[in-house]
């Protein structure tokens, strides 16, 4: 919440952000499914199993419930937005995340006790507490009132925008639980810090155990370099045909095979049933509009097609609207709204698909406008004559044409409002306090006034918009919709199709006969989404090759029927799936086969007259030079362990047998050289083993805390846990 949101007076809740911050710990869920299995109780079943330890059903159950409730509260609009299966699915996540790290800081004797909470809590609270206390003062919060408020957390409502005297009892109940569900949300973030930050610490401390000799090849490495030539012999430049044949395949996968494992996996094939209007339903909703135009087109007069579209609205379920300004209608429709008369009956208007006629039912001047206003703010905590000097500055440089919203977000120090280019939105009359409302309600479009002082500082103001008029208007909306018919159709041509693949029919060929396509995914691993569901995935594991799924029903895919199209155990690869890749790489190793050839008669022809000879045989053969390093990395030629490792072999002067790299061979001379001597390496081998230690502490500990969910040991951590996830006992579309 920013600072200037305490001068509004009204409908500013306290704690009216709090079901945004409360979606990072809490994350909702659709509506409760039935339990699939009679003999479960929904109150002690585990939703999921983690190395032994429950996630309760009835806990993912409350903490979904209580965000969708938040989110209720928040937004009544942005409800049908929400994408409830992804959210139930980071949700599900996050509590198994949380029990595995809670599990591994038992092991690294990692604990959070709720003394050590408390503490953090009152003394260094998290930002998302912070944010609901600005203080006066930049970057600090009103650490008084958040302490006071944190023992009492029932006088929250005291500080609503409002007289406390006419906060009803459901308002004060409703603000003192939101409050409540911050302050937990807010402690178990600091638990779970606590947490994160202990087991960082002892991996860190781990993996900073660097050995001598790893230290002394690391300080060599760091601290000797090369200046080199090279001539490259690249593979693709060879006039041969390199041809790969399935017998060396075959030799190639026995010898290898061991590195082609594979889990358990599986394969569909699916056909989907779209539900979408029919052209049946296309056509209905036609003859609706038809009807409509011909009722108002034998209207004698404006009165008697005002009173027709009465009628109208009540057969085809139209809305009517109270009266609105023009910010709080759709911009789709409208201006052409208030392009209408008092009165007036107009349309179809044809937007994004849907047809609408509208009646404007009253316009009128509002007694209560509204403005969209936007303010700089400057502090007088360093003097107001200080304060109305740079208020002075900031209202030239204005004048004179410099941007608003980029002072606003140099100089305000209403910071939430200040990242919006010092954008405040509309608000009514009344709304601000007195000193800014009347400032305010007096601008002129794009007049700068100012600086108006208030208890805040001092503002600089500039309205953008305003409205006085007000519209009140009804609705009537057609357009294609699904019918009962329709989805019925669609549901017996699914499962005519299902009731035929049980048959033993072949899917590729039924879909021709009722004119679909049949689509089939990728080998996917188990836990792993298919068309974004788990469930669908979770059925896929439990069949066998053949088998037909249940039908379902997606979001985005409409009606499934899915059929198991190729089932693997763990295992090995089947050849077949890897003989492009293995005929690639062998032809890549007959090409360097047939660059070794050349590379061996360059280097007969260099090997005593020097790498500049090489161009007389060939101008492929061109001499380069680098500065490199034993660390892999070779200035034009890229990433190549064995062209520095064998570059630091040779003394100054010498020239290298061909060495097979891996984008061709290579002939090296070495230039000049710096290598640090034994001495040198015993004086400051010691302080760069103890800088190299605190370096990879602090890499890991950074690696590991900053990115929980990306680093291999976390994955490596949750692939070897045995979870058990029983969603699918409760929901399908997860």
């Amino acid at each position: 919440m920013g600072k200037f949101e305490k001068i509004r007076k009204v409908s500013s809740y306290f704690i009216v952000v709090v079901a945004v911050l409360l979606v990072a710990y809490f994350v909702i869920s659709g509506n409760f499914e039935n339990v699939m299995r009679s003999d479960m109780n929904p109150q002690t079943a585990a939703i999921a199993i983690v190395n032994g330890e429950k996630i309760l059903n009835s806990e993912f159950q409350k903490l979904v419930n209580d965000q969708l409730e938040q989110r209720r509260k928040q937004d009544k609009k942005e409800m049908a937005n929400i994408d409830e299966t992804q959210i139930r699915q980071q949700i599900f996540d996050q509590l198994v995340n949380k029990i595995l790290l809670e599990q591994e800081g038992k092991k690294a004797g990692v604990l959070a006790t709720d003394d050590e909470v408390r503490d953090i809590l009152i003394d260094n609270p998290p930002d998302i507490l912070k944010r609901q206390f600005p203080d006066s003062v930049p970057g600090r919060y009103n650490r008084a009132l958040y302490l006071e408020l944190m023992r009492n957390p029932e006088n929250v409502a005291n500080y609503m925008g409002k007289d406390p005297s006419q906060v009803t009892p459901e308002e004060k109940e409703r603000v003192t639980n939101s409050f409540k569900q911050l302050i937990e949300a807010a402690t178990d973030q600091v638990r779970m810090n606590i947490l994160y930050e202990g087991i960082a610490s002892a991996l860190a401390t781990t993996q900073s155990l660097i050995s001598p000799q790893h230290g002394k090849n690391q300080y060599l490495t760091e601290n000797s370099s090369a200046e080199v030539k090279f001539i490259s012999i690249n593979p693709n430049y060879s006039a041969q045909d390199v041809t790969v044949s399935d017998k060396d395949i075959e030799e190639y996968y026995e010898k290898n095979k061991v590195h082609y494992k594979q889990k358990e996996v599986r394969k569909i094939k699916y056909v989907n049933f779209p539900l979408q209007p029919s052209r049946e339903d296309t056509v209905f909703a036609n003859n609706n509009i038809k009807q409509i135009n011909e009722v108002l087109a034998t209207s004698a007069n404006d009165e008697e097609k005002y009173n027709k579209f009465e009628k109208l609205l009540s057969r085809y379920y139209g809305n009517r609207t109270e009266y609105r300004f023009k910010k709080d209608i759709d911009p789709l429709f409208a201006d052409s709204l208030f392009s209408l008369k008092d009165h007036q009956v107009a349309g179809p208007y044809l937007i994004n698909g849907t047809s609408y006629f509208f009646r404007i039912d009253g316009l009128r001047k509002s007694e209560n406008p509204t403005i969209h206003a936007s303010h700089i703010l400057i502090g007088t905590e360093v003097g107001k004559d200080s304060a109305k000097a740079k208020a002075q500055e900031i209202i030239k440089k204005l004048r004179d044409g410099e941007d608003f919203a980029k002072l606003a977000q140099e100089s305000s120090k209403d910071k939430a409002s200040a990242e919006k280019g010092g954008d405040l939105g509309w608000f009514t009359k009344g709304a601000m306090i007195k000193e800014f409302d009347s400032a305010a309600f007096n601008a002129n479009i794009n007049e700068i006034i100012g600086p108006v002082e208030t208890q805040f500082g001092l503002h600089i103001i500039k309205v953008t918009d305003r409205e006085e008029a007000e519209l009140r208007f009804s609705e009537i909306k057609i357009r294609p919709l699904m019918s009962d018919q329709t989805k019925n159709n669609l549901k017996v041509q699914s499962i005519e199709l299902k009731r035929a693949l049980e048959a033993g029919q072949q899917i590729d060929e039924l879909v021709k006969k009722i004119n679909k396509n049949v689509n089939e995914t990728p080998f996917f691993e188990k836990g792993s989404p298919v068309l974004g569901s788990h469930y669908i995935s979770k059925l896929a594991f439990e069949s066998q090759t053949s088998h037909v799924l249940e039908q379902l029903e997606l979001k985005n895919y409409g009606l499934l029927i899915c059929q198991v199209s190729d089932a693997r155990q763990a295992g090995i690869v089947p050849l077949e799936d890897k003989k492009g890749e293995i005929s690639r790489k062998l032809m890549r190793m007959k090409k360097l086969d047939l660059a070794k050839e050349k590379a061996e008669k360059v280097y007969q022809l260099v090997s005593s007259g020097g790498l500049d000879k090489a161009a007389a045989m060939d101008t492929l053969y061109s001499v380069k030079s680098a500065s490199i390093k034993n660390n892999g990395m070779v200035p034009g030629v890229g990433m190549d362990v064995a062209f520095t490792a064998n570059a630091f072999k040779l003394k100054p002067g010498e020239i290298s047998k061909p060495v097979r790299g891996e984008r061709g061979y290579f002939i090296i001379q070495v230039v000049s050289s710096t290598i640090p001597d034994e001495n040198k390496i015993q004086t400051e081998g010691m302080t760069f083993l103890q800088q190299l230690s605190q370096t990879a502490k602090q890499q890991s500990y950074s690696q590991w805390y900053g990115s929980l969910d990306g680093i291999a040991w976390f994955k490596k951590l949750k692939e070897n846990a045995k979870i058990e996830d029983n969603r699918g006992n409760f929901m399908k579309d997860y």
